[in-house]
Parts: structure tokens; C-alpha cells; sequence
């Protein structure tokens, strides 16, 4: 009889620890599976945010609103700083590289807080000689947009060197610089900078094949537009979005349906595994 209770009490045991090792898997599984919808979550609030900011930008740099933006700063320009010291300080740090590291509503502070007019030239100077990656392009952006609100020349400075590096012949050095120049000229185009898109639509033409049978002589080139035009341009859902609000919708509709059916979400301690719902 002894002998029967302790084997009842060891299989009861180990039946604990198996309804605590599966109650404790769901756990994570419910755990990974919030963490999938909050970064969801994120990653769609970041590209609303985005592409409303672009929509403003646009609206704001419209040919009449941007001749106000440059009146109003040429009549408050000289309560800025224009010293020597801080000025040329801004322009190296965009030379080196180190203005990268800012935040892109950093940068917009620094160009608003100084008179630019005489190293208009150099900034777009710097800009052509530092080695960008896709990562600073926010920040550069930031930069571009300010500084084409406020001086009308800074885009005839930039924008012709640019469409030069990417119309000359590739080689392994500059290919990369191409691609980038690519996303920051559709970047400028998206946010309003430019408006003109005869030129960066027959590149994309040529590069893509359009004209000869769709035979791509530069697949990189044009995936790089894709991922910088995206369905603002192209009218086409990224998969990281569809994914996203795929996820979002599963989760949803199964709320409703524990809702519906009076379920309880929260998980008591000693729930079975089987009791513990899938959604969040």
C-alpha cells in the first residue's frame, strides 16, 4: 500500500511538472507572440508618421508657401548666428560625417539657428564629398529640407552633382554612392524638395529595361527606388507591411470571437494549457 501511494504521488508530481512546463510554453508563446503585435504596431505608426511628415513637407514647400518661408528668413537672418567659428564648426561636422549621429529634429534646430547665406556652396560641397549609408538619409533629409527653405540656391548646388555621379559609368566604388543618391533624389521628390520627376523617371525607364523588352541592365538601381518609392509612388504595399496588418487583423479577430463567446483573457494560476487563449 505504501509502495502505491508513493508511486501515485511521484506520477502526480511529474504530471504537475509537465502541466507547469506546458502552461509555462504557452506563456512564451503568448508572450512572443505580444511582442510580434507591438512591433506590428510600431513599425505602422512609424510609416504613418512618415508619410504624413512627407505629406506636410509637400504642402509646405509649394511654390507660394516656400517664397514666404525665404522672405520670412531673410528678414529675420541677421538675429542669427553667422560667425566664422560656428558656421564653418556646422559645416565640417557635415563634412566628417559627425552630423549623421544627430537626430533629424536636431539638425532642423542647428540650420535654424544660423545664417548660412555665405557657405551655402559649402554644405552642399560637404555633402557630395562625406560617404553616406542608407541609415543617415533622415538626418540628411532633415538638413536638405531646411536649407531649401531658406536659400535658393542650394539646390542648384547639390542636385546637378548628384544626377552626376549616378548618370556616370558604374564601377565598384561609386555603385553603392549611386544607389544612395538614388533614394536621396526620391527622397527629396517625396518630401516635397523636388517636384520636376521627368529625369528620375526615365532612369529608372532605362535602368529597368522599359524600353528594350524589360531587360534590366541595373537590378540594384531599381529595387532601390522600389524600396525608397514604395506605394507612395508606386502604389505598391511593401511585404513587411502586408505582413504587419496581416498579423494585426488575425489577432483582432480573434479577440472578437473570445468576446463574443463571453471568454475570459485573463490566465489564472492554475489554468490547464488548454485554457490559455491565443490572443492577446
Amino acid at each position: 500500500v505504501i509502495a502505491a501511494a508513493e508511486a501515485e504521488r511521484q506520477r502526480l508530481e511529474e504530471d504537475l511538472k509537465k502541466l507547469q512546463l506546458a502552461r509555462d510554453a504557452k506563456r512564451q508563446e503568448q508572450k512572443e507572440l505580444c511582442d510580434q503585435v507591438q512591433e506590428a504596431l510600431d513599425s505602422l505608426s512609424t510609416t504613418i508618421t512618415l508619410v504624413e511628415s512627407r505629406k506636410r513637407h509637400r504642402k509646405e514647400l509649394v511654390a507660394e508657401n516656400l517664397i514666404i518661408l525665404r522672405k520670412e528668413f531673410e528678414a529675420s537672418k541677421k538675429k542669427l548666428k553667422s560667425d566664422l567659428k560656428k558656421c564653418t564648426a556646422f559645416v565640417k561636422k557635415i563634412k566628417s560625417g559627425a552630423a549623421w549621429t544627430m537626430k533629424p529634429t536636431d539638425m532642423e534646430r542647428d540650420v535654424a539657428s544660423l545664417n548660412l547665406s555665405r557657405y551655402v556652396e559649402e554644405v552642399a560641397a560637404a555633402l557630395l564629398e562625406v560617404k553616406l549609408k542608407v541609415a543617415d538619409l533622415p538626418t540628411v533629409v532633415a538638413l536638405c529640407l531646411a536649407m531649401h527653405s531658406r536659400y535658393a540656391d542650394f539646390l542648384p548646388s547639390l542636385v546637378p552633382s548628384l544626377w552626376g555621379v549616378i548618370h556616370a559609368k558604374a564601377n565598384e566604388e561609386t555603385a553603392k554612392l549611386r544607389r544612395i543618391y538614388l533614394r536621396l533624389l526620391t527622397e527629396f521628390l517625396l518630401n516635397g524638395i523636388l517636384v520636376e520627376t521627368k529625369q528620375l523617371l526615365k532612369l529608372i525607364a532605362e535602368v529597368s529595361g522599359a524600353n528594350n523588352g524589360y531587360a534590366v541592365s541595373d537590378a540594384m538601381m531599381v529595387l532601390s527606388f522600389a524600396r525608397a518609392a514604395g506605394f507612395e509612388i508606386l502604389s505598391t504595399t511593401p511585404q513587411n507591411i502586408l505582413k504587419e496588418v496581416k498579423l494585426l487583423k488575425q489577432q483582432i479577430q480573434e479577440l472578437e470571437i473570445f468576446l463574443v463567446e463571453g471568454k475570459c483573457l485573463d490566465v489564472p494560476d492554475n489554468a490547464a494549457p488548454e485554457d490559455i487563449p491565443q490572443v492577446i
